[in-house]
């Protein structure tokens, strides 16, 4: 990418089976990334189904971090939008704090997630692994979409319902019965990247 996108829209449109990574957001100019997966740090506390999760690792300061959902990794084809906004309107920082917002099939499973001292979406996004190519996505990716900046809720609303049309599947809400445990975060003390 020409520049971070520390705040925008991501769509994916994926499957995703037990412990793997969807995409990952990392800066070419500091550590700070963001990644969206199933499982990842602690796959064994739920390994056969591990919950989504937006995994910050902690840099220069900040604490790593990790956002859990309720949706379980099972295989099946997914729609998973995640929305960052600036937590500080008008500060032009490369590193700021962000908010975070997760929808998987139009459920919203995340509100507003805090993301300390953030890059956001950075200037790369690796899709279907982590940026070490150490947690491969186990499943497939449909399509992929980024946008940058402020994206009105209609319009991300409106995207996630035509790929789930194209792709034929079926959007939950906001209201929709979910089967997994509630959400839950979880803040981690340790990075737990090994990379410099």
């Amino acid at each position: 990418l020409d520049e971070p996108i520390q705040e925008g829209v991501a769509v994916v449109v994926a499957s995703a089976a037990g412990d793997c990574t969807i995409f990952d957001c990392a800066s070419t100019e500091g550590a700070q990334r963001l990644e969206l997966c199933h499982g990842y740090p602690f796959p064994a506390t739920d390994a056969a189904q591990p919950r989504v999760s937006l995994f910050q690792p902690g840099r220069g300061g900040a604490r790593a971090t990790v956002h859990r959902g309720r949706t379980r990794s099972t295989g099946a084809l997914r729609v998973y939008t995640v929305v960052l906004t600036k937590r500080t309107r008008g500060k032009r920082a490369a590193e700021q704090d962000l908010g975070a917002d997760l929808f998987v099939d139009g459920a919203r499973e995340l509100e507003d997630a805090p993301l300390a001292r953030s890059r956001g979406f950075g200037d790369r996004v690796v899709l279907g692994a982590d940026h070490l190519g150490r947690w491969p996505l186990r499943g497939a990716i449909r399509d992929f979409a980024l946008f940058r900046g402020r994206v009105p809720g209609a319009f991300a609303r409106g995207l996630e319902r035509a790929l789930a049309a194209k792709h034929g599947i079926e959007l939950r809400g906001d209201d929709a019965e979910d089967e997994s445990d509630g959400a839950a975060e979880e803040d981690i003390d340790d990075d737990f990247d090994e990379d410099p």
